[in-house]
């Protein structure tokens, strides 16, 4: 049984998002890792915990966790429990970068289809980069 409070990084999916839920786990653990808050061999909550957690099915979780362990973000240890690997910083740094690159891919597609030139595409990106509050 996990021992600790689940950290708030962990704390929440939602339909509405394009992204699977499985994936938004995935992606919520490798955002806690390149937070910070999570560190390599950390122990996870067991998959009916985390289920449970994020109130989601327990089949969606043991997916999220079957996708980080082909990803070498996690280890388990059976009758022990899982745990993040060695390799889960770089792992999750690949994961996060991924997703960004989709979504920047996406959002650049509809700026040009809606007519906006390189120069004000990157006007957007530097006044969003100087916004005080951007975390």
């Amino acid at each position: 049984m996990y021992q600790k409070e689940i950290p708030a990084c962990l704390g929440s999916v939602s339909t509405k998002e394009p992204l699977p839920i499985y994936r938004q786990i995935v992606f919520l653990v490798a955002l806690c890792l390149l937070s910070g808050t999570l560190q390599p061999g950390d122990q996870l909550p067991s998959t009916r915990e985390f289920a449970r957690h994020l109130k989601v099915n327990m089949n969606t979780a043991a997916r999220a966790y079957r996708l980080l362990k082909e990803k070498n973000m996690i280890t388990v240890q059976r009758g022990v429990g899982v745990f993040l690997s060695d390799q889960a910083i770089e792992k999750g740094k690949a994961e996060v970068f991924a997703q960004i690159h989709t979504a920047f891919r996406k959002s650049l597609a509809d700026a040009l289809k809606a007519g906006l030139s390189e120069n004000e595409i990157f006007d957007l990106i530097r006044s969003l980069l100087a916004e005080p509050n951007r975390k």
